[in-house]
């Protein structure tokens, strides 16, 4: 999951809400599917977590991942 700010020049633009990234951020932990923010969105919330990269933790360096309707990654056959 990438998660971050709204970007570009529109005068109304959607600014985030904490507890939005927090509910995202949190149904990814249950589901263990890793989270990488965004720098424009520690703008806002410069004490997020460290972000996870998928293939951090892959046994062999380019695997394939996909997500089912569950949202948890496992790797392609």
């Amino acid at each position: 999951m990438i998660l971050g700010a709204e970007t570009g020049n529109r005068a109304d633009k959607v600014i985030p809400r904490r507890e939005w990234v927090d509910q995202i951020a949190g149904f990814c932990e249950v589901n263990e599917i890793p989270v990488f923010y965004k720098d424009n969105l520690r703008a806002y919330f410069p004490d997020l977590p460290a972000s996870a990269f998928p293939w951090d933790n892959e046994e062999e360096p380019g695997q394939n991942w996909k997500a089912h309707y569950m949202g948890r990654f496992e790797r392609q056959e």
